[in-house]
């Protein structure tokens, strides 16, 4: 007997040994996996804080709505924007802080069905007056991204150079028409002066009317209108004298030489003198300014066959090649404010360029930086025959350029406007990369927490896995040392009852009820070897009832030091069911252990069972009450899942939180059902219903799966 025990459990040894291998080496596959998620989500994590610093980098401020307007993202830009912090910026209705008067036509269309991407420029009064541009991108839940670009600044910018146009009008026109008139009244009542003063009234005169016309320029902002203007033949060689005339202060400041070498032939032009005057006068002007202490100013005149040239050469500091593409633009200047030691406005060479185009001649700049600078301006050559036809042709001149001017607004117009959609479609391609994108990594990061938990659940089997198997091996080891131990008592128990007749009848009662002890805790390690074997059982016949009073059996002194009483209501009626008694048993064991666990302080344990009929067919039903503290509501949909548990609060209790899932589990391959019903206070009552066996003949009918 003792050799066939033997090779009954090393059967069953080796089945448990090859289950734990194989538990062993999916926990190594897990591993490997769980690894490789890792990598994986480190990386998606790495990614989304890239694009998390972008997105709170951001000079442009960013606000993700919903459909209702309701702020869900916003970037530090945006919240330093309307003076509040990211927290209380979210959340916010739009209306909540944009206030305007545009802002209802504005959210009137965030709200329309028709959702594309466009721009709007908001005045906004609080926390304090901007001017936002706008830039919204329909979201694919009905929501939107808006991209905020502050221009408060370009629009101030715009609002002074207005401003500063009407002071120019009114404080610079009023005090010259002052100097201008009574220069001229002088020159008129002082009939004595010597021609030394009267040179000089003219000089003040002239260069007054400079100064007007240079002002009328800055206000009008071009000198290329249609009015009427006095065309004659001016000779350059004159225009160069007045210039250097009215200069003279300037030229003595500074200790300039200046060099004059123009032909003996007049340089006679086509046009307005005073306009010449002007032109010129800036270029010779630029020469002394812009020249060191003691330098030269040289004027070469030259004559061509259809061209009369004239180059003004300085040895100043020179202009770089960098500011050489800018320097014929308005209010430009190469020198920055701080730093910059001569006076001016930066509209001398544009005035020059708009001048000399008039009169249908050419500039031409030519710099060398640390050298000097050398202007080349070339007028076509005049006949004095020629001036009668002279104002219409200076007028188609005039047009001509007014017209090359709108083209060339109209131009910049156009590749401005064309940047700006080149930079809005890049905006929206980069916001819908990044909406894309930011729906990716969430998708990802759902996939990767679900992946992750379903790794850590599946650890959790493999780990209960692991304790069942253990308890498997102690239980089957267990039940060979003390199988060893209790043959012996059984056989001599059965040998000294042989010879009852002979000892006497008290010892023989204590005798029998050794024999009896005996063969019950015999029967408890078979009971303990089979509930912690595999579990490959085929389906069979067993009462329900007899199942119930062995699982008593088996917690019998669990149950007393836990001080609790147990009621049983077992119907007389048939019990008998088809499936796996072992499971079963698993079942009952599992409900029997919860009840206990939920009366620390004792209680009652209460067990029935029941037969019914209906018109389904014929089902056992089987109910454990306990009086123990019984389940929240909160947590009964949720104590048949897999890792649930509430016994972590418990004083000395702790579970996986399987047994429950298991029980349920294995009730629904036996085609049956498990209820729950539970007060707070009052206890927990599990209901179990399971098919009644009719007949041998349906064995394989039952049990898919067990």
């Amino acid at each position: 007997m003792s050799e066939k025990n033997t090779s009954f459990e090393d059967r069953d040894i080796d089945q448990i040994d090859l289950a734990y291998r194989q538990a062993m080496q999916y926990g190594q596959d897990m591993v490997a996996l769980y690894k490789q998620e890792r990598k994986k989500r480190e990386a998606l994590q790495l990614t989304y804080k890239k694009l998390e610093a972008a997105f709170a980098s951001m000079s442009d401020g960013v606000l993700v709505v919903d459909k209702s307007l309701t702020v869900q993202e916003a970037n530090p830009a945006a919240a330093d924007l309307f003076e509040r912090t990211i927290e209380k910026l979210t959340h916010c209705e739009l209306s909540e802080f944009l206030i305007g008067d545009d802002v209802p036509e504005f959210l009137t269309r965030l709200h329309a069905p028709e959702r594309q991407n466009f721009t709007r420029q908001l005045h906004l009064e609080h926390p304090v007056p901007r001017t936002i541009t706008f830039q919204s991108a329909p979201l694919p839940d009905e929501g939107w991204v808006l991209v905020l670009h502050d221009v408060t600044w370009e629009e101030r910018v715009n609002t002074m150079r207005e401003e500063f146009l009407h002071l120019a009008a009114h404080e610079l026109r009023t005090p010259l028409a002052s100097i201008i008139g009574f220069t001229s009244m002088l020159g008129q009542i002082a009939g004595n002066l010597d021609d030394q003063t009267k040179s000089v009234l003219d000089s003040v005169l002239r260069s007054s009317e400079k100064l007007r016309h240079t002002v009328n320029n800055l206000i009008d902002a071009s000198v290329d209108d249609l009015k009427e203007i006095e065309v004659e033949a001016v000779d350059l060689s004159e225009v160069i004298a007045v210039s250097l005339t009215m200069l003279t202060p300037s030229i003595n400041e500074k200790n300039i030489h200046i060099e004059v070498n123009l032909p003996d032939e007049p340089m006679l032009v086509l046009g307005n003198r005073k306009q010449l005057v002007t032109a010129i006068g800036h270029v010779v002007e630029n020469g002394i300014q812009y020249n060191k202490p003691g330098g030269s100013l040289t004027v070469n005149g030259s004559i061509t066959d259809d061209a009369f040239r004239l180059t003004i050469a300085d040895t100043g500091k020179g202009i770089s090649k960098k500011d050489m593409k800018y320097i014929s633009q308005p209010f430009f200047q190469a020198e920055e404010h701080t730093t910059r030691h001569a006076v001016g406005m930066g509209l001398g060479l544009s005035i020059v360029n708009r001048i000399v185009a008039l009169h249908n001649g050419v500039v031409s700049i030519a710099s060398t930086l640390g050298e000097g600078s050398m202007v080349t301006l070339e007028f076509p050559r005049f006949s004095i025959d020629d001036l009668p036809s002279a104002r219409k042709e200076l007028l188609e001149i005039q047009n001509r350029l007014k017209m090359e001017q709108l083209k060339e607004e109209h131009s910049q117009r156009q590749q401005t406007e064309a940047i700006i959609d080149q930079l809005k479609q890049q905006l929206e391609i980069t916001q819908s990369q990044n909406l894309a994108y930011a729906r990716d990594l969430a998708r990802l990061y759902q996939e990767q927490k679900e992946r992750s938990e379903m790794v850590q659940a599946q650890q959790a089997q493999i780990s209960h896995t692991d304790r069942l198997i253990l308890m498997g091996q102690l239980a089957a080891s267990v039940a060979h040392d003390l199988s060893n131990l209790i043959s012996p008592i059984l056989g001599y128990s059965q040998i000294i009852l042989r010879r009852r007749d002979s000892i006497d009848p008290t010892m023989v009662n204590i005798i029998e009820r050794i024999l009896s002890i005996s063969r019950r805790a015999n029967v408890l390690l078979r009971q303990m070897v089979s509930l912690s074997r595999a579990q490959t059982d085929k389906p069979e016949y067993f009462d329900l009832n007899k199942h119930i009073e062995e699982m008593l059996h088996i917690l019998e002194i669990k149950i007393k030091h836990a001080n609790i009483d147990v009621t049983q209501a077992l119907t007389s009626e048939s019990t008998t069911i088809c499936g796996s008694p072992i499971q079963i048993s698993q079942v009952i064991l599992n409900l029997v252990i919860n009840a206990i666990d939920a009366m620390p302080t004792g209680g009652v344990l209460t067990l029935n069972t029941l037969r019914v009929e209906d018109e389904n067919g014929a089902t056992v039903r089987l109910q454990i009450s306990d009086t123990g503290q019984g389940i929240a509501p909160e947590n009964i949909p949720h104590i048949f899942d897999a890792f649930f548990t509430t016994k972590s609060g418990r004083a000395g209790k702790s579970g996986t939180g399987l047994g429950l899932s298991v029980s349920k589990q294995i009730i629904e391959n036996h085609h049956g059902q498990i209820f729950v019903d539970s007060v707070i206070g009052k206890g927990t009552t599990f209901t179990i219903s399971l098919p009644a066996a009719e007949a041998e003949e349906e064995t394989d009918e039952y049990v898919s799966g067990v």
